[in-house]
């Protein structure tokens, strides 16, 4: 579904053909920062179409950036650094932290380096925008949106059923990732 789409059925689903575009832009980015951080009553989501890497020459971010799933050093990959405290470093071994935005690496580590992360998905904003999610899982966008609705109209009752309708479709999402994984292996069992 396209962000005209999914208008239309938040629209249709809440019963309220009055809310306006500009208010719907609102709840987008309320929902998007349910979705990128997650709330008490919503999981955050965190989906292969969100994965990306990147080589850091520096420490700062790059764009979109969310959370580091494995950094390592070039040609190192099966030794990650590990996260500590900002406050442990930089005297700890093979080790990162975060300073606001930017990285900070203990002694015996130096830039470059390459980061897989999970970043922002691109921006809905005109009607004919899209994105993995809003393809592939359009009631993650629309139920998090319906969660904002909820707010707005001041029913619990629909705040409660779309948070829960959200975090279903995060955990199918999640749970389909995990099976297409190893979807085709054959089962082995090793011995001892």
């Amino acid at each position: 579904m396209n962000w005209g789409q999914i208008k239309a059925a938040v629209r249709e689903y809440a019963h309220r053909a009055d809310i306006s575009d500009t208010l719907l832009n609102t709840f987008l980015a309320l929902a998007e920062q349910r979705m990128y951080y997650g709330e008490a009553n919503t999981p955050k989501l965190r989906c292969a179409a969100m994965r990306a890497t990147a080589v850091m020459y520096d420490g700062a971010q790059p764009g979109g950036y969310l959370e580091a799933i494995k950094i390592h050093q070039i040609g190192s990959p099966e030794r990650p650094l590990n996260f500590l405290p900002l406050a442990l470093m930089p005297a700890a071994c093979n080790a990162f932290s975060w300073d606001g935005q930017n990285m900070v690496l203990s002694d015996d580590v130096s830039f470059p380096l390459e980061m897989t992360y999970y970043r922002r998905l691109p921006a809905l904003m005109d009607d004919a925008d899209s994105n993995w999610v809003s393809e592939n899982a359009p009631s993650i966008y629309i139920t998090a949106i319906g969660v904002e609705v909820g707010d707005w109209m001041r029913d619990s009752d629909y705040v409660v059923s779309q948070a829960a309708k959200y975090a279903s479709a995060c955990g199918s999402l999640t749970s389909s990732e995990r099976a297409s994984a190893i979807s085709g292996s054959t089962l082995r069992i090793r011995g001892r």
